[in-house]
């Protein structure tokens, strides 16, 4: 068995070599990072595996080239936790529900492709009884995959959130979850929920805040084509935007009456925030305001 200073020199090599050589663009592999405490008895052997240890603590973080957001991702014995991390807005985890499993249980095809907003493989698994759950990480945040895989299985599906001391999320009206500062500004979101099931049919679904837990609640029944996919999709790291934009409304009225209309700068940001890559957050732009001054500094914060 490799000792713990050989193991990690070889992660970090391997890390590098990723760098150098994966084809997931835009995402790069910052790193990973794997911590080993090897148990050992008084007088026996280490009682775990190098593949327990790293099961259990290894931190996988993400960050895409276009943007300044961290998702670490861990198995911290069985608990599955997902943190997204920005240097303005703080952190966000979101507690995935179920027993952590190696394998992928999600595969992206069963999802619609204009619904999945994931990149790569699934970066943690989970299985509960007759459901189960990849979260993949997304260019703004993560989105957890729920597959219903018959009527036996549950109609709620708990996400304990952790949020900066003094945030509060709450239920807008088209169903979105929106986390705001003590201050009021907006952190980030969930977006809203949807549930589709085997035939393309939308299946009712909405989010619920109970105390610190994200609750989606999926109205499956007997009649109900199965599997079914579902999922909660998190967008975080909001304050340069907004901050961008509040700049852009007070130095034009026009653009201030358009956002006005739309629902407000939470809305556009959070549509911003969700844009798939530069291309969809231009086109999002130029569909709210048309062509204006300050456009570069929006697509340049809003990422």
């Amino acid at each position: 068995m490799w000792g713990k200073k050989v193991l990690c020199a070889e992660l970090e090599k391997w890390g590098l070599d990723m760098m150098k050589n994966s084809s997931l663009t835009p995402r790069v592999f910052l790193g990973l990072t794997v911590s080993v405490a090897i148990v050992a008895t008084g007088a026996g052997p280490a009682s775990a595996t190098v593949t327990q240890q790293v099961e259990r603590d290894a931190a996988l973080v993400v960050e895409e080239s276009t943007g300044n957001a961290e998702l670490s991702v861990e198995n911290l014995q069985g608990l599955a936790k997902v943190t997204d991390r920005d240097a303005q807005s703080g952190s966000l985890t979101l507690e995935v529900p179920g027993s952590v499993s190696e394998d992928q249980l999600v595969d992206p095809a069963e999802v619609p492709a204009e619904l999945f907003e994931g990149k790569g493989d699934a970066l943690i698994n989970t299985e509960l009884p007759s459901a189960v759950i990849s979260t993949f990480a997304t260019s703004s945040g993560s989105q957890s995959i729920i597959k219903i895989e018959s009527a036996a299985a549950a109609k709620e599906y708990r996400f304990p959130l952790e949020v900066p001391e003094g945030a509060v999320a709450r239920v807008l009206a088209d169903g979105a979850v929106e986390i705001s500062a003590e201050d009021g500004s907006a952190l980030g979101s969930v977006q809203a929920p949807w549930a589709i099931d085997a035939n393309g049919r939308s299946v009712p679904t909405s989010f619920e805040i109970e105390g610190n837990t994200l609750v989606q609640t999926v109205e499956h029944n007997s009649t109900t084509a199965f599997p079914v996919v579902a999922d909660p999709s998190t967008v975080w790291g909001w304050t340069v935007c907004t901050a961008t934009i509040g700049a852009l409304v007070a130095g034009n009225l026009l653009i201030a009456s358009k956002i006005a209309k739309i629902g407000g700068v939470a809305k556009v940001v959070t549509k911003l925030k969700a844009a798939k890559n530069a291309q969809a957050r231009y086109k999002a732009l130029i569909a709210f305001f048309g062509e204006f001054t300050g456009i570069a500094a929006v697509m340049n914060n809003c990422k």
